[in-house]
């Protein structure tokens, strides 16, 4: 079934808050990681086409809820997978999202957080079931598992002192699971500076996980991301039983027609709001290399995302050309009019234009001619399909359709296409 195995870095991170304000930032991480898997990213089905900001990557989402008209949404799952890899969706839920890559499962968590009540139990505890049902149906499936995200417990805790959650968690993972060890012992920093661990990587016991690290660079929410290096295996296209995902191509634009005074005030606005750190402009090196190439890149990606923001609102999407055959091809007759038109019409500009003589009375009367004859025809043929329709009604639309792009007045044929 496996033909081989193929290293793919990942990440998991609990941004828990404004995913548009850590768009700069997530740049860089897909640049770096393959398969990218964010809880609470507060963005709600309205406005989720911010997700897709980055065309080299697939878009996973499940959309964060607003239980009512005020106040800041909550929760909300995203996966993002290179496009170069196979991805399709596996199952859906509201606390998970799994993704089949190649002959992996990636689940990204977001488990209900524990108030201390009896509601985020129940909760807690549904949605516990489910996830166990759907590690059952990738075990008969015979594929790989990997689960990261935030469980909203501890895992790691002693035996004697373990919680009833990460009893129901471990007892559902069983001997066919483990549970990865970081090189910290904690993924939640708190308000009072109090930490926690709650964010587990948890894969099947065949996969080869490697390099489980807690980053503490991105120090941008109360959770710490966790970057691991994963063998996973690689199927081939036969034994992939799922719809592959394809990346939609990003929309091409139009540069002839930008507007250059929008594009240098948008620019202007987004640039303003970029801090440059200290330590690169002062040259200081008490940071390692390591630590300040990332601040040079962090800070290349919010140029390239202003950038961006100055393109998408100055440069308009280029439509795309439909390539459509003229009326007068379908009709023979029709051959010979616009041939005499074209003669006339070149031999009336290669004459300086003139306003009025015996060529462009010519030209004027083989122009109407060739019009008159073209409506006849555009007619006749509507006409014929309308006779059709009544049969089979489709039919008519189907013509009408594939004839949008035509128009049946004299007006629309410009003279530059009498050249064609």
């Amino acid at each position: 079934m496996t033909s081989e195995a193929s290293a793919v870095k990942c990440l998991s991170w609990n941004i828990n808050g404004s995913f548009a304000n850590k768009i700069p930032i997530l740049d860089v991480v897909f640049e770096q990681n393959e398969v990218v898997c964010l809880q609470e990213h507060f963005v709600t089905s309205r406005s989720k086409s911010i997700l897709s900001f980055n065309s080299s990557v697939s878009v996973y989402s499940v959309s964060a809820k607003q239980l009512s008209g005020k106040g800041r949404p909550s929760g909300g799952i995203a996966t993002f997978v290179r496009s170069t890899l196979r991805s399709s969706v596996f199952e859906v839920n509201d606390n998970f999202l799994a993704i089949r890559v190649e002959g992996c499962v990636f689940i990204n968590v977001y488990l209900p957080t524990n108030y201390h009540d009896e509601r985020s139990e129940r909760a807690f505890t549904y949605s516990s079931d489910k996830l166990g049902q759907c590690i059952n149906r990738i075990r008969s499936l015979s594929l790989e598992c990997i689960l990261v995200g935030d469980f909203n417990c501890d895992l790691n805790e002693p035996l004697l002192s373990r919680s009833l959650r990460s009893t129901l968690l471990l007892s559902i993972f069983g001997d066919q699971f483990d549970l990865k060890c970081k090189d910290l012992n904690f993924t939640h920093v708190h308000t009072s500076m109090s930490t926690s661990d709650l964010d587990h990587v948890v894969a099947s016991a065949n996969l080869r996980i490697s390099l489980v690290t807690v980053v503490l660079d991105f120090q941008l929410s109360d959770h710490l991301p966790i970057q691991f290096s994963a063998e996973i295996p690689c199927h081939s296209s036969d034994t992939q039983t799922q719809t592959t995902s394809k990346t939609p191509p990003r929309s091409r634009r139009d540069w002839r027609k930008i507007n250059p005074v929008l594009f240098q005030e948008e620019a202007a606005r987004v640039l303003s709001k970029i801090r440059v750190p200290f330590h690169l402009l002062s040259g200081l090196t008490a940071l390692s290399r390591e630590e300040t190439q990332l601040s040079v890149d962090f800070y290349c990606a919010e140029i390239g995302h202003a950038l961006r923001c100055a393109e998408k609102a100055a440069v308009p999407l280029s439509r795309p050309r439909h390539h459509t055959l003229p009326g007068w091809s379908e009709n023979p007759e029709l051959v010979d009019t616009h041939t005499k038109s074209k003669f006339w019409l070149q031999l009336w500009v290669s004459c300086g234009r003139p306003r009025s003589g015996v060529v462009t009375s010519i030209r004027l009367l083989t122009k109407r001619k060739f019009a008159k004859e073209l409506k006849a025809h555009r007619k006749k043929m509507i006409d014929i399909e309308s006779t059709r329709a009544k049969i089979n009604p489709s039919l008519l639309w189907r013509f009408l359709s594939s004839k949008s792009d035509e128009s049946l007045s004299a007006s629309a044929i410009p003279d530059s296409e009498w050249y064609a």
